[in-house]
């Protein structure tokens, strides 16, 4: 008997959920469920490993909240603390008069007063404490939950006061060291960890959604009070926004705990952009954690609610949810891309110039293979050459043409040493009249995030070259989000066959 169909999950609707997961081509990029004290299932997608270091996002909002309780337990902090006790000297001298009243328990929540993120005006002060108090505040704290990116910032601050050493320093002292937790992080122009920039090692995440399952128990020794470590994922407050907040998904409406939300269907997540989950559900004896690049922040969970949640038995699930050729064994994190077109007709060997571009491409070439595209060319009057792999195999390229310029915030995975490009490629006849020939070439870096798609759209002699920010390609394919600002439009190229 598998250990999933043991542990009471359906094999046939996880095979469902991965279907799902590659038709909408969804790049998700690690899976893992424990159950009852066992991993039932566990898959990182090639080119990902548990030994690669992944970005957090806001799900890193965690660790700010089990610092604290952490200094809770030892008396350090307390929840009903007067935050800006721990900042004399650091306030702007017109302090809203209402931030007397704003306390540590206040901040866990997202109850700050503040009808607007605090984070873009923070970063933009030379000092980051001084621009987050500078900000007024439109209610009394504890009167309305908003989403606050500077709020773990400030509670970052108020553990080093508290504790005296930074906040990471602290975590790897009283829990990574005992967990065996890597973690990395981008800094602070003061010079501290910026929680905003926080990468674990893949294997690590979910290490933390089974921590607060066990109560703050690891492996047979408490490290956190258990009666905090349940407060953590406990509803607190409501997490209905203003109205004037966008693309809100459907379990961020279910409450909040600290740096915690809670399910639409029962227990807690950590929640971070791009599909950072770690699913925490007591009642089941169950975690679910997801690491992922996918801009629609609530497609993740609203699949794994809808296909596998049903799904779930108490005891063993029947055998007859048991299947062969299970999907989740091989997953890569790939596109399944394995079209290719007999006639290689204005491809193979041909050289396109082309015209004045932003990106200084200048002329591209095309060989073909039988397993790979090779390309080469000019840009900014320099060669380049590097190759797709074909029929779903995977080309590893040390070097790669001059990208557009990429959001480094949000972006950059710190600690990662691997700097290669991984590219997967396919040309097929165009099902769109106006090119007879596509390739398309899918471009992952694992020092950034997101990931670059190429398409070369070849007819009559002509070419267009379409380059996709990962972001772009998924909300225009699915068309499910209004398109966000910071993701770039793509950048057309194009040019004419070389004689």
């Amino acid at each position: 008997m598998s250990r999933r169909i043991k542990n009471g999950i359906s094999e046939k609707a996880l095979n469902h959920f991965f279907r799902e997961i590659k038709k909408q081509e969804i790049d998700l990029h690690s899976m893992e469920i424990w159950r009852q004290g066992e991993c039932v299932f566990s898959t990182y997608g090639y080119p990902f490993t548990k030994e690669t270091m992944h970005r957090m996002y806001s799900s890193g909002k965690m660790l700010v909240a089990l610092a604290v309780m952490k200094a809770v337990e030892e008396k350090k902090v307390f929840l009903d603390d007067k935050v800006i006790s721990y900042f004399s000297g650091q306030l702007p001298e017109d302090l809203d008069e209402k931030y007397q009243e704003l306390t540590v328990y206040h901040m866990l929540c997202m109850n700050t007063g503040h009808d607007h993120d605090t984070m873009r005006e923070m970063r933009s002060d030379s000092d980051w404490i001084h621009g987050f108090f500078k900000q007024k505040l439109k209610f009394m704290p504890g009167e309305l939950f908003f989403y606050n990116n500077g709020a773990p910032y400030i509670l970052t601050q108020v553990v080093k006061k508290a504790v005296h050493m930074d906040y990471m320093d602290y975590l790897e002292q009283k829990f990574f060291n005992e967990m065996d937790i890597k973690t990395a992080a981008v800094r602070t122009p003061q010079g501290d960890t910026d929680p905003s920039g926080v990468s674990i090692r893949m294997g690590d995440f979910p290490k933390l959604a089974r921590f607060l399952l066990n109560k703050g128990e690891w492996e047979d020794r408490s490290l956190l009070d258990p009666r905090l470590a349940e407060m953590m994922g406990q509803y607190h407050v409501s997490s209905i926004q203003l109205e004037k907040v966008k693309n809100a998904a459907l379990d961020t409406k279910y409450g909040y705990g600290f740096f915690l939300w809670r399910n639409s269907v029962g227990g807690y997540r950590l929640d971070g952009g791009r599909g950072q989950f770690g699913i925490v559900l007591p009642d089941l004896d169950m975690t679910v954690s997801f690491m992922s690049f996918e801009e629609d922040q609530g497609l993740i969970p609203e699949m794994f609610w809808r296909i596998v949640y049903p799904f779930l038995w108490k005891e063993s699930a029947p055998a007859s949810e048991k299947v062969d050729g299970f999907l989740g064994n091989g997953y890569e994190a790939l596109p399944d891309w394995g079209r290719t077109y007999d006639d290689v007709t204005e491809i193979d060997g041909c050289t396109y110039v082309l015209e004045e571009n932003e990106m200084g491409m200048e002329e591209i070439r095309f060989d073909i293979r039988e397993e790979e595209i090779r390309f080469s060319g000019v840009q900014n009057k320099k060669t380049f050459c590097f190759k797709a792999g074909l029929r779903n195999s995977c080309c590893v390229n040390d070097s790669f043409p001059n990208m557009p310029e990429y959001n480094w915030f949000m972006d950059y995975i710190p600690g990662n040493q691997d700097d290669r490009y991984y590219i997967r490629g396919e040309f097929y006849r165009s099902e769109d009249f106006a090119a007879k020939r596509e390739i398309r070439i899918f471009v992952r870096n694992m020092q950034q995030a997101h990931y670059w798609v190429w398409n070369f759209r070849i007819a009559d002699g002509g070419i267009r070259i379409e380059v996709d920010h990962g972001s772009w390609y998924c909300v225009r394919n699915r068309g499910r989000l209004e398109l966000l600002p910071h993701i770039p439009e793509p950048v057309m190229i194009y040019g004419s066959r070389k004689r």
